[in-house]
């Protein structure tokens, strides 16, 4: 009937009600039946200790007092504690079938339900304790009734036996109904929520886990040791005794594996998160859910790479505006790019008679042309010579050399990648025309000066490039190049900063407009073959 019923469902309905049946079965099944195997062994210790250290004692019709004593206990008082554990899982069972199903509920609702989750461990200690300390005066009470006095060891060995089970099975019961909440519970509980956030919750710490654990497997066995050591032998106290040791054993080894499973699992999540961060992947995320220092710690860790992430995204961003490697550099030196005043050398250039060009031809056809001659010029200046291409002026550019690094030859850059421009230009003239366009003509203008280097603009968005007369006189000797008819020119600063294997032409000091004074500039010629600078093209008169 079932099945034909998830037959008749669509798809999604069908996906929903199974995982609902998957986590109906797993999930508040798991943790309400987490705590019955610690209580069962509490149990058989109680009833082994008892065997051997309390019934040596009794007399007349004590025996099948304690007995009934025993039985009308387990018949009042485990249901009752039965009771109260099934509320405490079962009242989640609404909420959590919802969010199971993926609708939501109110606010404040949501709020309580996972501050039941976390705290459901202790609900869970106190029911068990509270069910194995009321079977001390369960059991003690109606021993008085004997007809016979009752030993003082009767009364002292009872409340030893259940308070030593009680604190075996209420710290492995812990252990195990937290560590079913955070498989079952959790992921649908604090989906897209920090369990370390949720206020009134009070997760267990890593030194209570310490204490806890050494409870149960350290404390409770050696209390039972030291006990059949000091308190008078009996039969049988020896195989109790071993029995006691081998528990201690057992009970130590099955606390430190709960315990490593809750301390471990987030710390190799960690360890595998970092790994991946560390060999460049910072798409990783560490999805594991906890209420304790590990939950703060897991979710500064997420902030952490979030951040990461979010500076690669800016820096692969910012390098495709300034180039990759520029910006890794100006990041680096400049981090809040708030201006930084540096010596630099900035490169202007410009296609001839692009203007005219452009009124002949499809805006497409001025757009791959501009493309190819963009690309070309980008790989020069930035694949090759470490210069950034700041500006796109239309037809034209503007380049800087030095802005994101110290290097001391930037005026030696910038002069060498004017010169292998010229050269890919030639190659780029070549393809051109067996596209079927015209040859293009390019001027360069080179400047050597103190420029403010960082963001310009508003709070809200910014450019970074540079300012300054050194950027304004770059300009105009560019602009030069048409008057002089040559390809390259340079002003007197960047000269100076050349070596002689670097042959240029001097012209008469220029009128520049905004100058006062004539502008000396010098025209690049070429780099002889022997510069340990750059091997470009000497042959530049092609464009002059």
């Amino acid at each position: 009937m079932i099945e034909e019923q998830k037959q008749t469902m669509n798809p999604e309905e069908s996906a929903r009600s199974t995982r609902w049946d998957t986590w109906t079965c797993w999930g508040l099944l798991m943790v309400a039946f987490a705590p019955l195997g610690p209580q069962l062994l509490g149990s058989l210790f109680n009833i082994l200790y008892n065997y051997y250290h309390v019934r040596p004692f009794l007399v007349g019709d004590q025996p099948a007092i304690l007995q009934n004593a025993i039985q009308n206990a387990n018949l009042v008082i485990y249901p009752i504690a039965f009771a109260c554990w099934a509320w405490a899982v079962g009242s989640l069972w609404r909420a959590f079938r919802t969010l199971v199903d993926g609708q939501k509920i109110e606010e404040a609702r949501l709020l309580s339900v996972r501050r039941r989750v976390i705290n459901l461990p202790w609900w869970g200690l106190l029911i068990c304790a509270s069910a194995w300390l009321a079977c001390i005066p369960a059991i003690l009470i109606p021993l008085q009734r004997s007809a016979e006095p009752v030993d003082w060891r009767v009364l002292v060995h009872i409340s030893i036996s259940i308070v030593v089970g009680c604190m075996i099975g209420v710290t492995q019961a812990f252990f195990t109904v937290e560590m079913a909440s955070h498989r079952m519970l959790f992921p649908v509980v604090f989906e897209n929520a920090r369990p370390d956030q949720t206020p009134g919750a009070y997760p267990l710490t890593l030194r209570g886990r310490g204490v806890m654990w050494a409870l149960a497997a350290v404390v409770c066995p050696v209390a039972c040791l030291l006990l059949l050591v000091v308190t008078p032998h009996t039969r049988g106290s020896t195989p109790f005794a071993i029995g006691v040791a081998f528990v201690a054993v057992v009970f130590g080894v099955i606390s430190a594996w709960m315990l490593g499973q809750l301390v471990s699992r987030p710390v190799n999540a960690l360890r595998g998160a970092a790994r991946e961060i560390a060999s460049g992947n910072l798409n990783t995320k560490v999805d594991v859910l906890r209420a304790d220092e590990f939950g703060l710690l897991i979710s500064e860790f997420n902030n952490m790479v979030g951040e990461l992430r979010e500076k690669q995204e800016i820096q692969a961003a910012f390098g495709r505006h300034v180039g990759k490697q520029a910006a890794r550099q100006i990041l680096e030196q400049d981090p809040d790019l708030q201006g930084v005043e540096r010596e630099i050398t900035v490169m202007f250039a410009d296609l001839r008679n692009f203007t005219a060009r452009c009124s002949e031809s499809t805006a497409k056809n001025v757009v791959e042309i501009l493309n190819l001659f963009f690309a070309d010029m980008v790989e020069v200046i930035e694949e090759q010579h470490d210069g950034m291409v700041n500006k796109f002026l239309g037809d034209g550019f503007m380049a800087l050399f030095g802005a994101g690094s110290s290097i001391p030859n930037h005026a030696e850059q910038a002069a060498c990648a004017a010169c292998a421009m010229l050269k890919q230009l030639e190659a780029l003239n070549e393809r051109l025309v067996q596209l079927g366009y015209q040859p293009l003509e390019m001027g360069i203008g080179i400047h050597t000066g103190p420029a403010i280097v960082g963001s310009i603009g508003s709070t809200g968005r910014g450019d970074y490039t540079a300012i300054g007369n050194t950027v304004n006189v770059a300009s105009r000797i560019e602009s030069l190049t048409k008057e002089l008819k040559v390809p390259i020119l340079m002003s007197e600063q960047t000269r100076a900063a050349l070596d002689s294997q670097f042959v240029c032409n001097e012209f008469p000091p220029q009128h520049v407009k905004g100058k006062a004074e004539p502008l000396a500039v010098l025209g690049l010629i070429h780099i002889q073959s022997t510069s340990s600078i750059a091997n470009v093209a000497t042959g530049l008169s092609a464009n002059k």
